[in-house]
């Protein structure tokens, strides 16, 4: 661990104390001071004497540590000088090997050369014939020693990639043109002429994964950085006041120079006052809004408001008095009307009521059903009738049952009146 030697005047300890020393040197290191003060109060069997000052090996510890802090930086230096020059140059990525397993898998001999005959037979006679021997093997009960030839088996991935170097192997010898046999020549070639040529193409390609793994390694520490930082912001303490919404022509259209806080500053009373206005709004006349919501709407909103616009019909039985016709009603005019009235309803027809057995006019029926079905008193009044004249459930609403029971209390209205006439 110590590079140098310690001077004259520091005692060396025996080697039991001096690995002793070594050894808590470089936890104190990595932990810090607290770490010292914890080997003292642990100090029971008097170990680690040497972390006080009265110690005769105190010296040399102070100088194991002293040295130790030096070979650390100068690792630490080492290593940021490496990354350094491996980051100063960009080395271009080297042509990948067709026929290097990265990841090989931990497998036996034997099953490896049966993966590989069976990968030349197939790439020799077509993937057709890997159903036909997971069946033959079946047949034979060895279906366990082939079970790579199965999708979801762990070596089918390496049984494939075989597959696909003794392919291109055979098309390379049938193929004199083929891109294999060409890098094959030209690498022949160029050891020709460098006998280093080989070990300069390692060399580069050994660079390139070494400046990746670096870079690699810092965008890691990088991410790990923000997501630290990430998580200790206190989102809860957040409230969402507003959502901006942007659109395309957000994205296009030239913004303002941002101000900044000295430009705030510097801003006069005026400009600020001008700020904390409010826009004036010139005043509109009603002809002027209908004229320009006319121009903004639609022919069918103008069709609805043209309809909504028109004055509705009187209702049956009112009479619109022409202007300046007084609405005063006289005594005499009162008093016809009443009797009018009176012998038009003794001669009006009357029905009796299902719910309530009362006799109505029949003018008057159709709002006295609809008020009695309003009414929560006859609810259970309603429920009996329904009861009766209905031996089964129903789900009908009760605008349903009102034009039923009218229709039925017609119908046996007119047939009292038909029979009652000779």
């Amino acid at each position: 661990m110590t590079s140098s030697v310690p001077e004259e005047d520091v005692p060396v300890p025996p080697k039991e104390v001096k690995d002793v020393i070594e050894k808590s040197v470089s936890y104190i290191k990595k932990n810090g001071k607290s770490f010292e003060e914890r080997l003292l109060k642990n100090n029971r069997s008097n170990q680690f004497n040497f972390l006080k000052p009265d110690d005769e090996f105190h010296q040399y510890y102070l100088w194991a540590l002293k040295s130790y802090s030096g070979s650390l930086d100068d690792e630490v230096k080492d290593a940021n000088s490496d990354s350094n020059s491996i980051d100063a140059v960009d080395i271009p990525k080297p042509k990948d090997l067709e026929f290097l397993i990265r990841e090989f898998p931990s497998i036996r001999e034997r099953d490896l050369q049966i993966i590989k005959t069976t990968a030349l037979y197939i790439a020799v006679n077509g993937d057709d014939k890997i159903k036909k021997l997971i069946k033959h093997e079946q047949d034979l009960g060895y279906s366990a020693q082939f079970d790579f030839l199965k999708p979801q088996h762990s070596l089918h991935a390496l049984f494939q990639s075989y597959i696909k170097q003794y392919r291109d192997v055979s098309k390379a010898v049938a193929d004199p043109s083929h891109h294999i046999r060409t890098d094959l020549s030209n690498t022949l070639k160029e050891v020709e002429n460098n006998q280093f040529a080989i070990l300069t193409k390692a060399y580069d390609r050994t660079q390139y994964l070494k400046q990746n793994k670096v870079r690699r390694k810092r965008q890691d520490e990088h991410l790990k950085q923000k997501r630290i930082h990430f998580a200790s912001i206190e989102w809860q303490d957040f409230n969402i006041v507003e959502m901006v919404q942007f659109d395309e022509i957000d994205m296009v259209k030239e913004l303002s120079v941002p101000l900044s806080r000295e430009d705030l500053l510097k801003r006069s009373l005026i400009a600020k006052s001008q700020d904390l206005k409010l826009p004036k709004v010139k005043p509109t006349s009603n002809a002027e809004k209908e004229q320009e919501a006319v121009k903004h709407s639609s022919p069918d909103d103008v069709k609805e408001a043209s309809a909504e616009n028109i004055t509705p019909p009187p209702f049956k039985g009112m009479k619109i008095k022409a202007a300046g016709t007084t609405r005063i009603k006289s005594k005499s005019t009162t008093g016809n009307k009443s009797a009018k009235s009176a012998l038009h309803s003794e001669s009006t027809e009357k029905i009796k009521c299902p719910v309530t057995g009362k006799l109505i006019p029949a003018s008057e029926f159709d709002d006295h059903l609809r008020n009695i079905l309003r009414d929560p008193s006859y609810k259970q009044q309603q429920e009996n009738y329904l009861r009766k004249n209905f031996s089964y459930e129903s789900n009908i609403t009760t605008d349903q049952a009102f034009e039923n029971i009218k229709r039925l209390m017609r119908k046996r209205h007119t047939e009292e009146h038909d029979g009652r006439q000779p």
